[in-house]
């Protein structure tokens, strides 16, 4: 578990949300934020302070956010309180060791066989397949100890998800949620008798339910940033039939919320708009982040529809979706890095996206300053959303005759992305933003630039 990882968990465990923490503490919520994230370090002048909230002694705080904690091999749980003198004991855990060991095909003594190379290593560095054969027999071999702790241990692992859904390449998210869910299927299948998750309605039953159709939601976004769109919507179909068995609206809301968003991002406005209409049916007029995914992705869909009269409404479901940001829990809007959160940067986020696509030149200046100060506000490990930011801003440029420096702007922020975090959706973006260029401009280089980026993702 990342120091992140722990942080957040440590947090809730002492009944805190980001926003209560800070308060304690006497920071930003935005602090704690970036702490959870690993933005930024902790001063040593926090560090008291945020061990008493936490309940734990400092000692226990530097473990806590030590990088090395919980890393490196180590003896399976199973076997860790063996008498180190019990030569029986200490044989057949030696047997179990070795024999974990040839499954996965790597040599019996795992710290020369796991050295990284370069560090006076004999051994032959291994591949991340028999890693993940290894990792998988250590969890088979703890299986029976492990079970007390498996609901927590998912949700955690389901938030994680969360946050870095839209930070870390979509490729490499979707190889290791894939791990992860198949993982979910077998731990379901293996633990259901001691978990009681055989019994439907039981309280673990309804968890791992919750947890399944989360999980099945961040891979189809994930696919859908790719481009696998197929793919994407049978995953959205798993996500909604697991949401219903587990019998929960505002999760059915918050999935219906997030598949309206992704279908409005790759330019399926009827489908947004269906889908949002079913997520709002769902909450029940109860605000949640599924109503508010609902309201945005409406107000995107009529903003780029293209159709006057469908416009005009866009600024209406704006203005709603501004009452409803002020209805919704706390801890929605205090949650900033997950994506079931529904913070003050996604209202500022979406409320720019509507009036860049509108082009009203009433709020043009105006917007240009919202464009500065949501980018100021986003973290430097936001790729994506920087760059969806930049895209934003040369629509504004080119719509306020600007042509030439909104394109230069245009095929710098796609341009200068890395390789595999050039989206399906940010393409989708910057696509709108050439059909903003006027017929007599589009022959300059810098639009055939734009276009040629574009065209390598949309025909």
């Amino acid at each position: 578990m990342t120091p992140r990882r722990r942080l957040a968990v440590a947090r809730k465990r002492a009944s805190h949300t980001q926003v209560s923490l800070a308060e304690e503490i006497g920071v930003d919520k935005t602090t704690v934020s970036r702490w959870e994230r690993g933005a930024t370090e902790i001063t040593d002048r926090h560090r008291p302070r945020l061990a008493a909230a936490l309940t734990i002694s400092l000692a226990e705080l530097d473990r806590l956010l030590d990088p090395s904690a919980g890393h490196g091999p180590s003896a399976p749980v199973a076997f860790a309180r063996l008498p180190s003198g019990d030569a029986d004991a200490a044989g057949g855990y030696s047997a179990h060791r070795s024999a974990l060991f040839h499954t996965a095909g790597l040599p019996a003594e795992p710290p020369t066989a796991l050295q990284a190379p370069g560090a006076g290593s004999t051994g032959t560095p291994i591949s991340v397949d028999p890693v993940e054969t290894l990792r998988v027999s250590l969890d088979r071999a703890v299986r029976a100890a492990d079970t007390v702790d498996l609901v927590e241990d998912w949700r955690l692992t389901a938030y994680e998800y969360a946050c870095s859904v839209r930070i870390g390449p979509p490729q490499a998210f979707i190889r290791d949620i894939g791990t992860d869910i198949v993982d979910l299927g077998k731990a379901i299948d293996a633990c259901g008798p001691d978990l009681d998750i055989a019994a439907e309605g039981s309280a673990d039953h309804v968890a791992l339910l919750r947890v399944s159709a989360q999980l099945s939601a961040l891979m189809a976004m994930a696919l859908t940033e790719v481009g696998e769109l197929a793919a994407a919507s049978r995953w959205w179909r798993t996500a909604r039939r697991i949401a219903r068995a587990g019998g929960d609206p505002v999760l059915r809301a918050w999935v219906c919320g997030r598949q309206a968003m992704a279908a409005q991002a790759i330019g399926l406005t009827s489908l947004a708009l269906r889908v949002a209409d079913q997520a709002r049916e769902l909450a029940g007029g109860v605000p949640c982040a599924g109503s508010a995914d609902a309201g945005a992705a409406r107000a995107l869909s009529l903003a780029t529809s293209g159709s006057p009269a469908l416009t005009r409404l866009a600024l209406t479901e704006l203005a709603a979706l501004d009452d409803l940001f002020e209805r919704l829990p706390e801890d929605v809007r205090g949650e900033e890095q997950a994506v079931w959160g529904w913070p003050a940067q996604r209202l500022r986020s979406t409320r720019t996206a509507v009036l860049a696509a509108l082009g009203d030149g009433t709020v043009r200046t105006d917007l240009r300053g919202e464009l500065r100060a949501e980018l100021d506000h986003l973290e430097p490990v936001s790729i994506r959303e920087r760059a969806e930011v930049e895209l934003k801003t040369s629509m504004v440029l080119i719509r306020s005759g600007q042509t030439h420096q909104g394109l230069d702007a245009a095929t710098a922020a796609f341009a200068g992305l890395p390789p595999e975090h050039r989206t399906v959706t940010l393409a989708g973006l910057a696509r709108r933003v050439y059909r903003c260029v006027p017929d007599r401009d589009r022959d300059r280089a810098a639009a055939q630039a734009l276009q040629a980026h574009i065209g390598q993702y949309w025909r």
